[in-house]
């Protein structure tokens, strides 16, 4: 497997951090190794396998293979591991200057907070629930939510690097938004959702894996992302920000 911190590096002040190994370096080869094929910190792991649990559990509750009674226990998870969980790993990322995912983490980390809470709520009749029932309402929700992650995933396409698998990711997301949308009409078409969204979830716990043993093996890439990456971050552009990283510690 070939290493790949050496593409993603996102600027260290040692010149050996961009993938050079000095000629005369004194260090043993594993210790080299490590040195010039770091890869950078981050939370995706973390986000991306709570995203992908929670979504799949909920998921089964909409396929009509879990009952309906069980979807206590599915907000109650989405509370902690899919909201509160995601919500970190989104501060963390946000703390790395990490936007993109940051955004998404966060978003999506409050978006399942909301939910679980509201479900818990209503299965403990601590607030009344709806009566009639809000179709429309569920309708325009799971809509505005699939707009933006259509949105979300559109900006993965302008990203200076991104992956295949995180597009693959946000673009089910957004199919399931918007068939969760249509299922509140029609339970056909809930059913449809949540197979998207098993699929979705899937994809998530792949791709968070995957990042996890990046930063086990220090680059080392075992799953396979299928990275991208645009021609303006090139060497140059590369070595600029890290003459600017330099010039700000």
């Amino acid at each position: 497997m070939r290493p790949v911190s050496q593409e993603l590096n996102t600027g260290f002040e040692s010149e050996d951090a961009i993938g050079v190994i000095p000629r005369q370096s004194t260090l043993r080869p594993i210790d080299a190794k490590y040195r010039a094929f770091r890869y950078p910190p981050n939370a995706e792991g973390l986000g991306l396998c709570a995203f992908g649990m929670t979504t799949i559990i909920l998921s089964f509750v909409n396929l009509g293979v879990a009952e309906d009674e069980s979807l206590g226990l599915a907000a109650s998870f989405a509370v902690f591991h899919g909201g509160l969980a995601q919500l970190i790993a989104g501060l963390f990322e946000l703390h790395l200057h990490r936007f993109l995912s940051g955004t998404a983490f966060v978003t999506y980390g409050v978006f399942w907070l909301s939910w679980g809470l509201y479900e818990l709520l209503l299965a403990t009749n601590a607030i009344p629930a709806p009566s009639p029932p809000v179709p429309t309402a569920k309708c325009v929700w799971f809509c505005v939510w699939g707009v933006f992650t259509a949105l979300l995933s559109f900006t993965t396409f302008y990203a200076p690097k991104t992956t295949r698998a995180i597009q693959s990711v946000l673009c089910t997301l957004a199919m399931v938004f918007f068939f969760l949308a249509g299922g509140v009409y029609s339970d056909v078409v809930q059913v449809i959702g949540g197979a998207l969204g098993v699929l979705c979830g899937s994809l998530a716990v792949y791709t968070g894996f995957a990042e996890l043993l990046l930063l086990i093996t220090r680059g080392e890439e075992i799953l396979p992302l299928f990275r991208v990456e645009k021609n303006s971050d090139s060497e140059p552009h590369r070595a600029s920000r890290l003459e600017a990283l330099q010039r700000s510690a």
